[in-house]
Formats: structure tokens, C-alpha cells, sequence
């Protein structure tokens, strides 16, 4: 049997069953299909990302010396357990009333309740945004973004991490909030945070730096 599905939402499905004798017996999952439209990505990105939602089904790469552009009001929806991955550059640039939503498909174990405090149940979070470009100041911008619901055992929801990367980056104007790992992790210099408001995110692994948390570096945060 099949069933077309014409708008977005979960759905109940039922199974009936009916044996040679005539009796029958249904079975039900509620809300066991979910139905959502949006572009289906995966791979090595670059360009303008401008569609409405984009629904992410492995781990996302922009190579080094290319770059990324996300427009202001898409959202960004990972299925369970990928990441995006910066070596060359990205500009998620969204506005104040457009804010670009980077967020999990499933945020099971992840709610306002879950993301804070330490639960039982198996989490499926994305994995964040790592970064490891380095270019001119601005040349990695994420502004005006709402990132939320990842989780990656304390890398960070923003990963700005290695010797020489993420220099000229800046992150600004953000909410950074409800994520199972610290907001931010900074291993770097030459990096601009400031005016983002990071709340409710949980460090479950080393149990410190839920905010932002400073390996090492000599990053500018100001006004968060």
C-alpha cells in the first residue's frame, strides 16, 4: 500500500490486519511519518544557498579556496549526527528579521528541558559548524543566525579550532542556545565574537566552557 502526502506535518499510520476468518485487528504509530519540504544536500557545497529550508543528509564541505553563501531567512536542517565543515570560507549573513536557522531534524532528548541537564536517552544532535579556514578578517562570517540543538560531546556548536585556522572569522549579532555541548570553543586567533546571546547550552563532557570555552588563542569577545 502507499499514501501521498500533500502538505508538511506527522501523521499518524495504521495497519489493519484481517485474518481468512473475517476478524481484524488495527495497529498504529502516531505521528510516525514526518513530512517536510526542502532541498535535500550533501557533500562539497559552495555558491548561494537562497531556497526556503534546506534538509542536510551527511556531512557538508566547502573546500579550501571556495566559498559559501547562505542567505538571510534559510534555515538549515541536519538529519542525526553531520556537521558542516569550513576550509575555505563561509558567509552566513542573515538579518535581524531573516535570522538563517542552523538546526537539528530530530531534537529528541534535545528540548528546552533536555539540552540543559544530563538525560538518559540516546541524543540526536547535529554536529555543528567547524571551522578551520583562515583569511582576511570577515572572510568567515556568521552573523544574525540562530544555531541550536547540536551535539557533539564538547566540540562546540561552533568549532573555531586548530593552530592557524579560523583567523579573520567573526561571529556576531547570534543565538547560540540549546545545545548539548559548549556554545562556542575557540582554538585560535585573530577572531571577532561579540554581540551574540548564548544561553541553555550544556557541556556534557568536560562540564565547563558552555558559553564559549577557550582553548587556547587570543580571540576578541566582546558584549556577549
Amino acid at each position: 500500500p502507499s499514501h501521498q502526502y500533500h502538505t508538511e506535518g506527522r501523521f499518524d499510520v495504521t495497519l489493519t490486519v484481517k485474518d481468512e476468518n473475517g476478524f481484524e485487528k488495527k495497529f498504529t504509530k502516531e505521528k510516525y511519518v514526518r513530512l517536510i519540504a526542502g532541498v535535500y544536500i550533501k557533500g562539497i557545497v559552495q555558491g548561494t544557498f537562497d531556497a526556503p529550508r534546506y534538509i542536510v543528509g551527511g556531512d557538508l564541505l566547502v573546500e579550501s579556496s571556495k566559498a559559501l553563501e547562505i542567505k538571510p531567512g534559510v534555515e538549515m536542517m541536519f538529519l542525526n549526527g553531520f556537521k558542516l565543515e569550513v576550509q575555505g570560507a563561509l558567509r552566513a549573513i542573515g538579518t535581524k528579521a531573516d535570522p538563517i536557522v542552523f538546526t537539528s531534524y530530530d531534537t529528541t532528548g534535545l528540548d528546552l528541558i533536555h539540552a540543559t541537564t544530563r538525560y538518559s536517552e540516546p541524543r540526536l544532535g547535529w554536529k555543528g559548524i567547524y571551522v578551520y579556514a583562515s583569511g582576511a578578517q570577515d572572510s568567515t562570517v556568521i552573523d544574525h543566525c540562530t544555531i541550536q540543538f547540536a551535539d557533539n560531546f564538547g566540540d562546540g556548536a561552533i568549532h573555531a579550532f586548530a593552530a592557524n585556522g579560523a583567523k579573520g572569522m567573526r561571529i556576531s549579532n547570534c543565538e547560540i542556545s540549546y545545545n548539548s555541548t559548549q556554545g562556542i570553543t575557540v582554538f585560535s586567533n585573530d577572531i571577532i565574537i561579540r554581540n551574540n546571546y548564548i544561553h541553555h547550552n550544556y557541556a556534557s563532557t568536560y562540564q565547563k566552557g558552555a558559553g564559549i570555552y577557550f582553548w587556547a588563542g587570543n580571540p576578541k569577545v566582546i558584549n556577549n
